[in-house]
């Protein structure tokens, strides 16, 4: 269901079209400050970026590297989607299945398994 209008049939697209309007929007808007001046004033920036939804483009050498963007809102998931979500998760094959066996394994191996490895 959609958060707009459940009674609205192209829904879906409806939100994808605002999504791609916002951020075509916060495009528009967003400010360009070099990495130099970002790394001195990084504090303030994100300030920025979290009080007033300010965006910037990174740049250096006068060419985009990078952004500084609020985050995009999450998706809501109803517990009766999640069997729809997990069917549509690619599926690793076998080979995929036995070296992620063993990368566990081995960093199991390195720390410890009974090791917490965060702290």
């Amino acid at each position: 269901m959609s958060k707009l209008s459940p009674e609205f049939p192209f829904t879906g697209a409806l939100e994808r079209l605002i999504i791609s309007a916002s951020a075509f929007a916060r495009d528009i808007e967003m400010e360009e400050i070099n990495v130099t001046q970002a790394a001195r004033n990084l504090t303030a920036l994100v300030n920025r970026v979290a009080r007033q939804g300010a965006s910037f483009e990174l740049t250096r050498g006068g060419r985009p590297i990078a952004r500084l963007v609020p985050p995009s809102p999450l998706k809501e998931v109803k517990v009766l989607e999640l069997s729809a979500l997990f069917a549509r998760l690619p599926r690793l094959d076998p080979d995929d299945i036995d070296a992620f066996e063993q990368d566990i394994g081995e960093s199991e191996c390195a720390v410890g398994a009974d090791r917490d490895p965060w702290t």
